[in-house]
């Protein structure tokens, strides 16, 4: 007489019931709050595919790799492959230190071109100015002419300013120095010429 077992019944899959924080704050005993969990792990909220070769890697498993990655027979193949990998790092180092530079030249020649730019401009900006290396008055030092009338002008008004307060602050200090009106040294009088302040110099009509 066979023994005759029941039919087991497949693994059905079901999404464990959606459950809010409200009503799992609602419990207030822990007991109770595992027994419901425990009660749904055994309703079949777990998903178990069945296969006939548990030692088989299937292609939609985490950890599946295809044969020809898992085990490389071919040698040569290999061989190369890491090859070819070695000249790409070293062709990549090259292609750094060359593109690095590059850089450095090109930026060298724009930091040149800078410089030069900003001293041309400088001495664009130069001239008229009292820096640069030229006299502000058209007057050749050579032979002692002006080159322009108004400029010769103005010239001779600034040198004619220059003298008349010059002597100006000599006569003052030769009154200062003087009051009595004589030399007191030799005891002669100092004409009235000498103290008395020339006139002043008129500006150019031009």
């Amino acid at each position: 007489m066979s023994l005759t077992l029941p039919p087991v019944a497949p693994n059905t899959f079901r999404n464990a019931p959606p459950e809010g924080r409200v009503a799992r704050r609602a419990m207030k005993h822990r007991d109770a709050r595992l027994k419901v969990i425990m009660g749904n792990r055994r309703e079949g909220h777990v998903r178990y595919d069945v296969r006939e070769n548990s030692v088989e890697h299937l292609p939609q498993g985490s950890g599946w790799i295809p044969e020809a990655e898992r085990l490389r027979t071919d040698t040569g193949d290999e061989v190369k492959r890491l090859d070819n990998v070695a000249k790409a790092r070293r062709q990549a180092k090259w292609d750094l230190h060359r593109s690095m530079g590059r850089q450095r030249e090109v930026g060298s020649i724009e930091r040149q071109a800078a410089a030069a730019q900003k001293e041309q401009n400088r001495n664009e900006a130069l001239p008229g100015t009292s820096i640069r290396n030229a006299s502000s008055v058209r007057y050749n030092i050579t032979n002692h002419t002006f080159s322009d009338t108004k400029a010769e002008a103005i010239a001779r008004y600034k040198d004619s300013c220059i003298q008349y307060s010059a002597t100006c602050r000599a006569k003052m200090l030769l009154r200062k120095n003087n009051m009595a009106g004589y030399n007191i040294l030799n005891g002669q009088p100092i004409p009235d010429e000498s103290f008395r302040p020339p006139s002043k110099p008129q500006p150019p009509a031009v």
